[in-house]
Formats: structure tokens, sequence, C-alpha cells
């Protein structure tokens, strides 16, 4: 993976594996034995990837055509594959599956109607499956920026920016720049909308402070910065964050948890 960014990408990574990893020992299996579905997997850089490397069986989904071309091209994992599809017919495509684990990163504030689809994963877990998610704060740190940047007509001048300062160790999450946020979650309502969608939290952290179009591509040149901002995150009350990290499991499942308030 590329370098650490001030979003976190190589920290959620991180926190998804350590959790698919408990799973993976609370049942006894094998990693390879271990079945993940990436929902809104893009190009598969950021998490498909780095979640095949760790020799789990996975499969990306994506509902932007050219996001998945790009992944089935730099696919080199034999246990991973790549699947196009739009969200309304996702299950069709996996109707002969169940999976151990599903990865929603940053996909959920995106759709027009989250507690049905959230509802529908239901049909592709059993046991002690779990849901790993990231959301950002709606209300934080990144929305607020986004929402300043968009409504003054500054963003096209972040993203000069974003270019005369480079890359800055970021990754081609999507191809797909037309989807923006329609969901724009606080705490409390997303805890709402898990548990009417028939769900617990089992596990919570909080992660970055700041992450928007500016402020994340200037932190993002400083790896110091980064670490910084990713450690204030840590200790900052859940309303300051930008960026929040959900373990999800059935209302009904007996699996261990550790939810961080």
């Amino acid at each position: 993976m590329d370098k650490e960014t001030a979003y976190g990408f190589r920290t959620k990574v991180k926190i998804f594996i350590e959790r698919i990893e408990r799973l993976r020992k609370e049942l006894g299996k094998a990693k390879r034995d271990i079945r993940i579905l990436d929902i809104g997997c893009g190009t598969g850089r950021q998490v498909t990837f780095p979640l095949g490397a760790q020799g789990y069986s996975v499969i990306g989904l994506d509902m932007d055509q050219a996001s998945i071309k790009v992944a089935q091209k730099e696919n080199t994992f034999e246990n991973v594959q790549f699947i196009h599809s739009d969200s309304e017919h996702f299950l069709k495509h996996l109707s002969k599956h169940h999976f151990d684990a599903i990865v929603l990163s940053d996909i959920l504030e995106h759709l027009s109607n989250p507690e049905k689809f959230l509802r529908e994963l239901h049909e592709l877990t059993a046991g002690n499956a779990i849901i790993l998610v990231s959301i950002p704060n709606g209300f934080g740190p990144f929305e607020i920026e986004n929402f300043i940047f968009r409504k003054t007509g500054m963003l096209h001048f972040a993203y000069w920016i974003r270019k005369k300062l480079g890359k800055a160790g970021s990754t081609l999450q999507s191809l797909n720049h037309e989807s923006g946020h329609i969901q724009f979650f606080s705490r409390r309502n997303f805890v709402q909308l898990i548990e009417r969608a028939g769900y617990k939290i089992s596990f919570f952290r909080r992660g970055s402070f700041f992450c928007g179009p500016l402020t994340g591509r200037i932190i993002s040149l400083s790896q110091l910065l980064v670490k910084w901002n990713l450690s204030i995150g840590k200790r900052l009350p859940s309303w300051m964050c930008s960026v929040w990290y959900f373990e999800l499991t059935n209302a009904s499942s007996s699996s261990s948890s550790h939810y961080i308030k």
C-alpha cells in the first residue's frame, strides 16, 4: 500500500484485519476459508487487495464498471475476484454465497435507503458473521469542510491545490466521481439505523480528526502530521472526529462484544 493518509486508509485496513482475525480464531478457520465480501470495492486498491494479500477469500463488488475493469486488470491474487453489480441487484449475483465478513468501506453515506440495504445483507451472512463499516461523521470536520468548499465554489480550488501538491500517498479507490454523499450520520441516528436493521455494535473506534479536501491533502504531505491527526482523533469525543469505524453483528448473535463508547 501507499503511505498513510490523513483519512487513515492504512489504519482502516489494519482495523478490519484485526477484527477479521478475531473472528477467524473464534471460528477456528484457516485464512483461506474466511470468505469476505467488499461492497463498493472500487479499484480494489484500498481494501480488497490488502485483504487478499492476507490470504482470505475475497469478492469485490462495485457498481462502477470502469473501476471493476481496473481491479480485474490489476488482480494478481487467485483468492480474489471482482463482480460488477449495482446496489439494487447485488443479491442476485451473490445468492449462492454466504460470507464470514462483509466490508462497507465508505458506502452507506452514498445510499438512498441504507436501512433496506443493511437488512438485505442478512441473506448473505450466517452465524457470527460480522459487517465492517467505515463512515464519515456527518457533522464532523470532514463534512463541514466539504460543505464550505462546495457552497463557496472553492472545491475546484481545493482540487487544483491537491494537483499542485501531488498525490501525497493517495490511492485511487474509485473511478466513479459522480456519487456524492446523500446521508449525513450522527452517532445516535446511525446506531438507531443499525438497530432497526437487525444488528448490534460489537466494536467501535474513532478515526482521524481532519481529512477534508484541502486539510487532508496538506496533512498527508507529512507523515508526522498524519500520525498526529490519527492519534488525536482517538482521544477526541466521537462527535469531533471525521471518521468512525464499526463492527456490526446480527442482533441475535452470541459473538463477543468490544464496544468502545
